[in-house]
């Protein structure tokens, strides 16, 4: 999958010539690469790939206390954590929320 992504990446070559080559089914494809993070243009991730897994797995270890959170309080606490860690982050301040990606 890596591989198929990274031709797609450096335009060796399009969608369904890498999917054909590399054996992977193009809707399977298409939907790993949307995930996978690709060009932001202007806007630049807060946090690296370590923050975001130590946040994920705070919130994991929340689900598994039974503490479920929903979308409000996911984003609201990567508020906190982005504000903790002293980011610069283009949050909202009136809510105190982190944006929806």
């Amino acid at each position: 999958m890596n591989q198929t992504i990274e031709a797609v990446r450096e335009n060796a070559m399009g969608w369904l010539m890498a999917s054909e080559r590399f054996n992977v089914p193009q809707a399977k494809f298409r939907c790993h690469y949307q995930h996978v993070l690709v060009n932001l243009s202007r806007y630049k991730p807060i946090f690296d790939s370590e923050m975001e897994e130590e946040l994920a797995n705070h919130i994991l270890d929340l689900e598994g206390r039974l503490f479920g959170l929903n979308i409000i309080e996911v984003k609201k606490l990567a508020y906190e954590f982005a504000e903790r860690a002293a980011l610069d982050r283009r949050f909202e301040k009136i809510n105190q929320t982190a944006g929806w990606e």
